[in-house]
């Protein structure tokens, strides 16, 4: 025997709420009005934070610890089409590290552990890296801020999509139309 109860009550599937509640003509009508609320929400969050993207985040990293234009960002990374970064062309990277100082060979040699350790032997030999009681004040800076970024963003040189196929119909463009 099922309670009366039963077909009055609310519950969360998949984390929306489901209204069991029953009108005359169908479901209960605030369930619309609270999609229509998240629908809103999600428009004003594209719009407020669309410019806050993996990407940006990855060259702007990038930007600042390689100040040269050597090495910027364009000039070394590409993205691959499933949407993750990947060298460009690793025997120009190796003919662009060349001309590095010593400290921005160590902070090359620790983007490309996290890309793929087995390039660091390939792009310069470890006499290049500088001892650490040899870098300056400013760079010790940016090696903790470097080492900061990696604890939290670990894969984002190493295989995380960065880059989404995103349908027309979800594009900032169509949120704000």
């Amino acid at each position: 025997m099922r309670f009366l109860f039963y077909q009055n009550r609310d519950f969360l599937k998949n984390g929306t709420l489901i209204s069991i509640r029953r009108t005359g003509d169908g479901f209960h009508p605030g369930l619309f009005n609270f999609i229509e609320i998240l629908d809103l929400y999600n428009t004003c969050m594209k719009k407020k934070y669309y410019e806050y993207t993996l990407d940006k985040l990855a060259r702007a990293i990038w930007e600042n610890t390689f100040s040269t234009p050597l090495l910027s960002f364009d000039a070394v990374w590409e993205y691959h089409s499933e949407g993750y970064l990947k060298i460009k062309d690793i025997d120009d990277l190796k003919s662009r590290a060349a001309s590095l100082s010593k400290s921005e060979h160590l902070f090359l040699a620790i983007f490309l552990q996290q890309y793929n350790n087995a390039l660091n032997n390939y792009i310069h030999d470890f006499n290049q890296i500088p001892s650490l009681v040899n870098i300056d004040t400013h760079n010790k800076a940016k090696l903790v801020e470097l080492i900061d970024f990696f604890d939290s963003f670990p894969l984002l040189f190493n295989g995380e999509r960065i880059k989404l196929q995103i349908p027309a119909h979800l594009t900032m463009h169509s949120a704000m139309n």
